[in-house]
């Protein structure tokens, strides 16, 4: 089993064809200010001109179910001895 740690739909040309990849191998992840963007938890106001473009391009190409997903994902993941997130401790997105 693998990890990825945020950014799963919303930095790539093909975003659902990523989350599909990412399903099919059963990849444990969190969830990335990117990802938020696109299932709608975060807004895009702190995002760069490329950033909200990419954001919006992505909404359009993944499913119900990839945006579920994506909303769905833990902003943290803690174990016995590691913390996996996307940004800081103090602000994971």
């Amino acid at each position: 089993m693998g990890a990825r740690f945020g950014e799963i739909g919303g930095d790539g040309p093909a975003p659902m064809a990523c989350l599909e990849a990412l399903w099919q191998r059963h990849v444990v992840s969190t969830k990335g200010n990117h990802d938020a963007a696109i299932a709608g938890t975060i807004g895009l106001e702190n995002f760069n001109s490329y950033a909200v473009e990419a954001a919006r391009g992505a909404t359009q190409q993944v499913s119900s179910e990839a945006i579920k997903y994506l909303a769905g994902r833990p902003e943290r993941l803690v174990g016995d001895s590691f913390l996996l997130i996307h940004g800081s401790q103090n602000d994971p997105l």
